[in-house]
């Protein structure tokens, strides 16, 4: 069970998302805080973890303030998805790698 090249699938979609949720964010004309601070970051991501957390955190923000109304909530939802199926994905190819070594 090879997730290798599926990881990197899923982390280039993430990086497409958060470009994504902060276009949507930036076109708004009337922004809520959690779409200002999603606007305020900048639309190519970096290996930062500080910078993921920020957009990760501007994503809850988002979804807490609008619900999933509007282009910034779908693609703050499919961002943190994402992150979600990542996480998974690194999960179970460390219990495969456990369970392969017994």
């Amino acid at each position: 069970m090879e997730l290798m090249p599926y990881l990197f699938y899923v982390f280039l979609a993430i990086i497409v998302s958060r470009s994504c949720a902060v276009i949507a964010a930036r076109r708004l004309r009337e922004k809520r805080p959690g779409e200002a601070l999603l606007a305020s970051l900048d639309i190519l991501a970096s290996r930062e973890m500080s910078v993921m957390q920020d957009t990760v955190a501007a994503c809850c923000a988002v979804l807490k303030e609008s619900g999933i109304r509007g282009w910034p909530a779908y693609f703050a939802v499919l961002h943190v998805s994402l992150w979600v199926v990542f996480g998974v994905m690194i999960l179970v190819m460390a219990i495969v790698g456990l369970v392969r070594q017994f």
